[in-house]
This record gives C-alpha cells, sequence and structure tokens, in this order.
C-alpha cells in the first residue's frame, strides 16, 4: 500500500512539474521583443559569449515585401536569426479545441516574404496568418527548407510547414509524408488533394478552415492529430 501511494505522490508531482514546464514556455512569447524593426521583432533565445547568440523574428504586418536577414545586431552584439513566427504567438494554453492559444492576428499587408540561409526553425502556424501572401522565397543554401509548389517544405520535402495563401483547392505537393501542426489553420481552402505519401496529418493542421469541404485520399492518412479539422466541414 505504501508502495502505491509513493508512486501516485511521485507520478502526482511530475505533472505538476510538467506542467509547470508547459506554462512558462507557453508564457516565453509574451516577453517584450529585445529588439524592433517594420520587419520583425526579435526574441533573444540564446545568449554566449563565446559565440553569436541566436534570436527569433516574429514577422510585423508592416511591409508589403518582408526580408529576414541572417544576423540582427541588439545592443552592439551580433545574433544570428534561427527561428521565425507569424504573428500567432501563444500567450494562453490550450485546455480545449474551442480555445486557441495561438490568437490569428491577420496579417493583411505582407505578400511577399524572403528567408534567410540560417534558419533552422519555423514555429508552428506561421503562415496560416497571412491573407494576401503571393511568394515565399528560402535561401537556396538554406539546410533546413525549401519552397515548393507555394509550400514551405522541410528540405527533403517530407514535411509541408505551411503556403501562400489559398483559397480555392490546393494539391499537397507529392513526397509530402506529414502535414505539420496548424500548417493550413484559418486558410480560406476548399479542397485539399493528399498525396499517396501523406500518411499523418498534425494537431489543428486545419483549425477552423471554415471553407473546407474535401480532402481527397484522406483514407491512406494513418494517423490524424487532435483537432486537425476542427471547424471544418470534414467529419473525421
Amino acid at each position: 500500500m505504501k508502495e502505491k501511494v509513493l508512486r501516485f505522490i511521485m507520478t502526482a508531482f511530475a505533472i505538476v512539474c510538467l506542467t509547470g514546464m508547459n506554462q512558462v514556455k507557453a508564457q516565453a512569447k509574451m516577453q517584450e521583443p529585445d529588439l524592433t524593426t517594420k520587419t520583425a521583432d526579435y526574441f533573444i533565445m540564446e545568449e554566449a559569449a563565446d559565440k553569436k547568440g541566436t534570436v527569433s523574428a516574429k514577422i510585423q504586418n508592416k511591409l508589403t515585401v518582408v526580408e529576414i536577414p541572417e544576423t540582427v545586431v541588439i545592443d552592439d552584439k551580433e545574433y544570428t536569426v534561427t527561428e521565425i513566427t507569424g504573428l500567432n504567438y501563444p500567450d494562453t494554453l490550450d485546455f480545449n479545441l474551442k480555445q486557441d492559444a495561438y490568437k490569428c492576428k491577420k496579417n493583411k499587408k505582407t505578400t511577399e516574404i524572403h528567408l534567410p540561409k540560417t534558419l533552422q526553425k519555423i514555429e508552428k502556424g506561421t503562415f496560416s496568418n497571412f491573407s494576401k501572401l503571393k511568394k515565399i522565397v528560402i535561401d537556396k543554401d538554406n539546410k533546413c527548407f525549401k519552397v515548393r509548389n507555394g509550400a514551405v517544405l522541410s528540405k527533403d520535402g517530407k514535411i509541408l510547414y505551411g503556403t501562400l495563401t489559398i483559397k480555392g483547392t490546393y494539391r499537397i505537393p507529392r513526397g509530402v509524408s506529414k502535414i505539420n501542426d496548424r500548417a493550413f489553420a484559418y486558410s480560406s481552402v476548399k479542397k485539399i488533394i493528399l498525396p499517396s505519401t501523406c500518411k499523418k496529418i498534425g494537431a489543428r493542421a486545419f483549425y477552423r478552415c471554415k471553407n473546407l469541404k474535401t480532402v481527397k485520399n484522406i483514407k491512406k492518412v494513418k494517423k490524424i492529430g487532435k483537432g486537425a479539422f476542427y471547424g471544418t466541414q470534414i467529419k473525421k
């Protein structure tokens, strides 16, 4: 009996610790930016005395053409830009599907985005808040990402992170095996055609895509994340 009680206490303690960590992670994005520009707000992620630190760039809604640089200078120190997000930083934890921590503040200004070779991470839902995005360019020397058929993909073409603004039918590029979390959240897309290679659709991938009526080849998908089609006309 004592062993069961002890295990229960240890499990409860672990859950509390993990919850606390998640809260800290979710609230971290609420901090004031270390550098504010018309292009993006920059948040220091890593500080190191013997090498360049790294920053996350939150794309702003002030320019038609956004060009994210490889490095920025903050307080006379140079930082490498390794991460980006749109205007959808989480500021609270999600407790149910009706709640959306990633508040989708629409970017109605930007039509073109240029991303640097230093980019290593794209936050989930980064491109879901753009309503007029027509072009995305990623430096050809970037080792992590590329653009094909209007989609931002992993370098090997297996993961889809987001696309240009879509209002009609969209065919997922051949070779994509996973649609990342929130990749199409709030999109106006009406029809999705999946390739036979697509086996996984991430959580909230098509969250609140209210116009989405058809997803072809969905039966071939082996794993569908929580709320992937919440707020759509797809019954899954």
